[in-house]
C-alpha cells in the first residue's frame, strides 16, 4: 500500500467548530473545576453556568468579525467572560454588561446575590484556575474555528426527528424489516 500525498496546490482543509459544541466544551472545562472539592476549587455550578452563558454571548459577538482585521478587538472580547466575573469591565461590551450600562447612566451597579463579582486578590486561585481552564479556547486558531455563520441546528432537528421515530435503542427498524419480508 503506497501513501500518496495531495499536491501542494490543494490547501489543507479548514476545521470549523460548531458554535454550540464549542460553548459546551468551554462549559465542560469550567464544570470540571466545579466538580472538584472546595479545597481544590471554589468554582461552583452557578459560576460555571454563568461563565458558559457569557462565553456564548461573546462568541455571538465575534463570529462575524474578520480574524486578521479585527484580531485586537476579538482578543479583547475573549478575555471578557472571566474578567467580568472578577469585576473588571474593560473587556466587556455594553450590550450584555449591566455594570457598563449602569455606569453609562451614571448609576452604581450592585450585582445580584446569585451573580457576585469576585476579587482577583482574594480569589486569586479561582481566577488562575478559570484562566487555565479556558486558555486553549482563547487562542487565535481556536477562535478562528468559530468565526463563521454556519449553523447545525437544522441538522440537529432532523436527527431528533429521526430519533423520535426510530430510536437508536429500539428494534423498530428490525421489526419493520421483518414486517416487509412477510
Amino acid at each position: 500500500m503506497t501513501s500518496e500525498k495531495l499536491p501542494d496546490s490543494i490547501p489543507p482543509p479548514k476545521f470549523l467548530a460548531d458554535f454550540n459544541h464549542r460553548v459546551k466544551s468551554v462549559g465542560k472545562a469550567v464544570y470540571d473545576l466545579a466538580s472538584m472539592s472546595k479545597k481544590k476549587s471554589m468554582v461552583d455550578n452557578n459560576l460555571a453556568l454563568r461563565l458558559k452563558k457569557y462565553w456564548s454571548k461573546m462568541l455571538q459577538q465575534v463570529k462575524k468579525l474578520d480574524l486578521e482585521e479585527d484580531w485586537k478587538q476579538i482578543e479583547k472580547r475573549v478575555r471578557a467572560p472571566i474578567e467580568h466575573i472578577f469585576d473588571n469591565h474593560e473587556f466587556c461590551q455594553e450590550e450584555w454588561c449591566y455594570s457598563l450600562q449602569a455606569k453609562k447612566e451614571g448609576k452604581l451597579y450592585t450585582p445580584d446575590k446569585k451573580k457576585p463579582f469576585f476579587s482577583k486578590q482574594h480569589d486569586k486561585k479561582m481566577y488562575e484556575q478559570l484562566q487555565d481552564s479556558v486558555a486553549k479556547f482563547q487562542t487565535k486558531q481556536n477562535v478562528q474555528e468559530c468565526l463563521h455563520t454556519l449553523d447545525t441546528q437544522k441538522n440537529e432537528a432532523v436527527n431528533n426527528l429521526i430519533a423520535m421515530v426510530l430510536h437508536k435503542s429500539s428494534n423498530t427498524l428490525v421489526q419493520h424489516q421483518l414486517y416487509i419480508q412477510e
